[in-house]
């Protein structure tokens, strides 16, 4: 089953290995923050049960990016190779998750500072085998006449 925790180390591996020189900070850093970052979270959007063993799970990934100084040609060169590093499928370990939507804004209070947000939708299986010894060996014998 896919965490919010596979989903951001995943993110971070991307933008690390794409944008090396820019640092990364998640919801555990309030401030100390230097210049330019990615500020990474994860929000969920919920749980569908599809089955007993089946649901289905959505989340937004949410990526600002706070430059040195505003640059609006600096943030869209960024949003479109984030677009293109991510695709249509985002991958989390050995998982290819859907990539429903991909959109940006300005936040702020100057609407300057630049949010990339990705829309993931997944399934994951819930089964979990029953408890307890499997049987090996299985010793028959049939009489004559029974049915």
């Amino acid at each position: 089953m896919i965490e919010s925790s596979d989903l951001i180390c995943a993110l971070n591996a991307l933008l690390q290995g794409k944008f090396p020189g820019i640092r990364l900070y998640g919801n555990d850093v309030s401030d100390g923050m230097e210049r330019p970052y990615f500020f990474v979270e994860c929000v969920p959007g919920g749980i569908t049960y599809e089955t007993i063993n089946f649901v289905k799970q959505s989340c937004f990934l949410k990526i600002t990016y706070r430059q040195k100084a505003p640059d609006e040609a600096d943030g869209l060169k960024k949003v479109r190779e984030i677009r293109d590093a991510i695709g249509l499928k985002f991958c989390v370990g050995i998982r290819k998750l859907n990539v429903k939507s991909y959109s940006y804004d300005y936040v702020g209070e100057y609407n300057n500072i630049l949010q990339i947000s990705i829309d993931l939708e997944w399934y994951d299986n819930l089964y979990l085998p029953p408890e307890g010894a499997m049987i090996e060996s299985v010793d028959m014998a049939l009489r004559k006449g029974d049915t």
